[in-house]
């Protein structure tokens, strides 16, 4: 019996894939809800008023992100995949809550040891592939940072 391989590469890209001795294997996701609270929405709140980093924010922020994209990895990983492609990542509004999620398209290869997620398309790996460049892990960073009323006002004066 034939089993369908649902996935995001267009025909060049299983192409360069298959150059390079990978296959298509299906699509991966990984999300997490969280949740700023009530301690960290006040913190938060007093931050955004004075300015600078809003490191409660940018706490949570990196939380979702990490468990959505642990998440996508190991859901590759169940499916067999040596890598992701094309790894894209969204931040969505939920009822007051943020949704992290990540998203990419499998692929398996021969003789493959080691697993890989690359933000890069299929192409664009192929390319660093063919470059001598190997694979590792996608890399993703945040900073929330408030401007504050001070330096907004003081800001909208120098620019008049």
């Amino acid at each position: 019996m034939t089993y369908q391989k649902i996935s995001s590469l267009s025909g060049n890209e299983i192409f360069c894939m298959g150059l390079k001795g990978y296959a298509p294997s299906g699509i991966a996701i990984g999300n997490s809800v969280q949740s700023m609270g009530f301690l960290r929405g006040v913190r938060s709140a007093f931050r955004g008023i004075l300015g600078g980093e809003v490191s409660d924010a940018t706490e949570l922020i990196w939380e979702g992100r990490e468990a959505a994209f642990k998440r996508m990895v190991d859901e590759a990983l169940k499916l067999g995949a040596h890598g992701v492609v094309g790894v894209t990542s969204d931040l969505r509004s939920l009822s007051g809550n943020t949704e992290y999620l990540f998203v990419g398209s499998c692929v398996k290869g021969i003789n493959q040891s080691r697993h890989f997620t690359s933000a890069g398309d299929a192409q664009e790996l192929y390319c660093h592939m063919d470059a001598g460049y190997q694979p590792l892990q996608h890399v993703f960073g945040n900073v929330a940072y408030a401007v504050g009323v001070v330096q907004g006002v003081s800001g909208f004066f120098k620019t008049m």
